[in-house]
């Protein structure tokens, strides 16, 4: 067992962190439903993804945690959408309310590292349709956000696009986000979280390669936990306490594959990497 490199010990104050966060999601979606706010949808979404861990870790009922990641999912989707038809009205929606938005030029939140991390919310929640509007988003977007992608970033989406849209030759794709050269003050962060990942998914989409797969899993778990054991300004980032990449990437290799891990561990939730929601 990979037992999680933090665990609250107020689960008092992760509660309420919760309530609070409970409480502005009726705030949020009039905000964007009244308010045509696509930038209320981006602020919002590692807030969503925040609120999705710490359930996770205060050990809410399944279905809280499902929806604050759909939540985040959805988000996504209608974040990105809003700059990709821009003057154009699209249909959302949030948490069960259906309502018409008009996109515009923005340009917070539009960065590689959220749409990253909208992707893996709409893997881990199989959603097709979030993941077809994800899709869409090209470099134009990302060049444009106020937070500039490097070439791994670049590369990255590629590859996440190139699995559903049917790519004839990912190991291009995944040679491409191997050589890409990050920033060099994204180096360490890289070496803990891209570098494993990309191991990762080349054992997925290798024949016969459950057991590397899951060498390759464990060793990326390991690598999470020891990135944000360093310090302790890391302990309270509840996006750490679950490693949404590996989970997106654990259920994918299921449903792909049918590769299950030998290990537990505390980042990645077992009932979501089988469906069981």
């Amino acid at each position: 067992m990979i037992k999680r490199h933090f665990t609250p010990k107020n689960m008092a104050r992760v509660g309420v962190v919760i309530d609070r966060f409970e409480e502005n999601t009726a705030l949020v979606i009039n905000s964007a439903k009244n308010k045509n706010s696509g930038e209320v949808l981006g602020i919002c979404i590692p807030k969503a993804i925040n609120a999705f861990a710490e359930s996770i870790v205060a050990e809410k009922p399944p279905a809280t945690a499902l929806r604050y990641l759909t939540f985040a999912k959805e988000l996504g989707a209608a974040n990105f959408t809003f700059v990709m038809r821009m003057e154009e009205t699209f249909q959302t929606s949030l948490l069960g309310e259906q309502f018409e938005m008009t996109g515009a030029h923005k340009v917070s939140y539009v960065d590689t590292d959220v749409w990253l991390k909208s992707f893996f919310c709409a893997q881990i929640l199989r959603d097709s349709a979030a993941i077809d509007a994800l899709n869409e988003v090209d470099e134009t977007v990302f060049f444009n956000a106020e937070l500039k992608p490097d070439a791994l970033d670049l590369r990255m989406v590629d590859l996440m696009q190139g699995i559903y849209k049917g790519h004839r030759d990912l190991n291009t794709l995944l040679t491409n986000a191997w050589e890409a050269e990050p920033e060099d003050s994204r180096v360490e962060y890289v070496a803990s979280h891209f570098m494993p990942l990309l191991s990762v998914m080349r054992t997925i989409f290798t024949p016969d390669a459950e057991a590397e797969y899951n060498k390759e899993m464990r060793e990326a778990v390991e690598l999470h936990k020891k990135f944000w054991s360093q310090s302790e300004d890391h302990e309270w980032e509840p996006e750490a306490w679950v490693s949404l990449p590996l989970i997106a990437m654990a259920a994918l290799a299921y449903d792909h594959k049918g590769y299950e891990l030998d290990f537990e561990t505390d980042y990645i939730p077992d009932w979501l990497v089988k469906k069981q929601f």
